[in-house]
């Protein structure tokens, strides 16, 4: 119930785009349900939506991905207030992390 509630966006072809990303691995659901950021709506549509902007260019991001954006927003979270970032924000954010995330795995 929450997961289709915080994730439902009209504005797709398929409303439910958003939610078939959040399901697309239960650690990744649990990982964003229950942070307190979770609890806006417009917070979690706006971080699945970089998300799959990202997934458009590359692959989903992978577990090690996942888990340092979940973890850097919560950083963000202590000092700012998520409430009010818009998509750009989140977009940057999140893209930042992943892409940085990613280069590293390369070097790796």
């Amino acid at each position: 119930m929450v997961v289709a509630y915080s994730t439902y966006d009209e504005s797709y072809d398929d409303p439910y785009h958003l939610t078939s990303i959040l399901l697309r691995d239960s650690d990744f659901q649990v990982g964003i349900l229950e942070r307190n950021f979770s609890r806006n709506q417009d917070l979690t549509r706006n971080l699945l939506k970089a998300i799959d902007k990202y997934t458009n260019d590359n692959k989903f991001p992978s577990r090690q991905q996942r888990r340092e954006l979940i973890k850097h927003m919560n950083l963000i979270g202590g000092t700012k207030v998520l409430d009010v970032l818009d998509y750009e924000d989140i977009e940057e954010i999140v893209l930042g992390i992943l892409y940085k995330d990613s280069e590293t795995a390369s070097v790796i």
